[in-house]
């Protein structure tokens, strides 16, 4: 079984040099029929008062609506225990076999450059390919307006761009989704 797996990051700020990495997600699918294999969350372990006066108010309040920052304050796990946890969770995925999964996630430079900072090794268990969510969504007119005009994303809209990039996606042309 070949398996894909979508990274999600979360952050302090837009740095990986100065910015803190609060947390990871990782959701892995089976490559050929997108069933569900398994998901990973991972919170670091951070000095939430020595963080907090260099971060942006919008990424202070998005984070404390859903309860990022007592969950960084009480987690145990730091950088290094964070990516041993997840580069093992990788390989018993099967995401980094022959081939490996590309790198799929919102912003796919940006999430690689926060990840070879942060997670060298969860990084090295992904092919040098990336797939941009944000890219493709857009490409395949799969984002909808909320009620503020903010685009947003359901799941149903990321499956549809799943089996149109997995699906017929040797024979239809749609490798410029792809970035290399």
């Amino acid at each position: 079984m070949t398996t894909l797996v979508c990274i999600g990051l979360a952050t302090s700020g837009l740095s990986p040099e100065r910015d803190a990495l609060l947390e990871v997600g990782a959701y892995a699918m089976d490559r050929h029929t997108l069933a569900f294999v398994g998901e990973r969350k991972r919170t670091f372990k951070a000095d939430v008062a020595a963080i907090l006066p260099a971060v942006d108010e919008k990424v202070y309040s998005m984070h404390d609506a859903n309860g990022l920052w007592l969950d960084v304050a009480q987690s145990i796990c730091d950088g290094q225990s964070v990516d041993n946890d997840l580069a093992g969770w990788l390989d018993t995925v099967g995401a980094a076999g022959s081939p490996k999964s590309p790198l799929i996630c919102f912003g796919s430079e940006w999430t690689r450059s926060w990840l070879l900072v942060h997670l060298p090794k969860t990084l090295g268990r992904f092919a040098r390919d990336q797939i941009d969510m944000g890219v493709l969504l857009r490409a395949n007119n799969c984002e909808r307006p909320d009620t503020n005009g903010r685009a947003i994303v359901t799941a149903q809209t990321v499956a549809q761009c799943f089996r149109e990039l997995f699906g017929p996606f040797q024979s239809s042309g749609k490798r410029a989704t792809m970035i290399k």
